[in-house]
């Protein structure tokens, strides 16, 4: 059941038309949200299946050198790599399914539950994405040979740039999901008192 149907089946409960309206402003929003997370998904996915490989590569290369610090710094890489797109698509899933058996309330209170881990994913993107990855590069890089002044500023670049990318998500997180389920909090507060009078 999507958002269109949702909105059918509500309307033929003979909805208030402000209640429709509100309810079609938290489809088209939902619609593209959760588009917009498939693309998110979709390219991390695309990236995983080309690092994920060429770092197994490197790690074997190293291993069959007996470099075993530098081969186990490229395999956690190549491990993170394959493991994103499986928690992405674990969070994804969350999403709940058409089922007509279901009513509104239930299925809006799943909508708000999916938007909400996808917003706790971002939040924590720190456990999960950007340490795992920057330790692993850092780790790479500094075991490949003496400690330089280019390794110094690759090092501090990487983790600027995670440091971005870390408070970007946050910001997605707070402005985008959070705030999509607050919104649907608000039409399942509605739906109550309209079934309350």
């Amino acid at each position: 059941m999507d958002w269109h149907s949702i909105r059918q089946q509500w309307q033929q409960g003979m909805a208030p038309p402000a209640f429709e309206v509100a309810l079609a402003e938290v489809c088209k929003r939902e619609s593209e949200m959760h588009a917009q997370v498939w693309r998110r998904d979709l390219l991390e996915t695309l990236c995983a299946a080309l690092v994920a490989p060429f770092f197994a590569f490197v790690a074997v290369r190293y291993g069959l050198k007996a470099q075993w610090l530098t081969a186990a710094w490229a395999g956690l890489i190549a491990v993170w790599a394959a493991w994103v797109p499986l928690r992405l698509w674990r969070t994804r899933r969350l999403r709940p399914r058409p089922d007509p058996t279901r009513s509104l309330r239930e299925y809006l209170q799943a909508e708000r539950a999916a938007l909400l881990e996808q917003a706790h994913m971002l939040e924590a993107i720190w456990l999960w994405y950007l340490a795992p990855c920057a330790i692993g590069v850092l780790g790479l890089t500094f075991s490949t040979g003496p400690i330089t002044t280019g390794k110094c500023i690759y090092a501090a670049i990487v983790i600027a740039f995670c440091g971005l990318i870390g408070w970007v998500n946050r910001y997605a997180a707070r402005t985008q999901f959070r705030s999509q389920a607050d919104l649907i909090q608000v039409r399942l507060t509605q739906l109550s008192e309209e079934q309350d009078t």
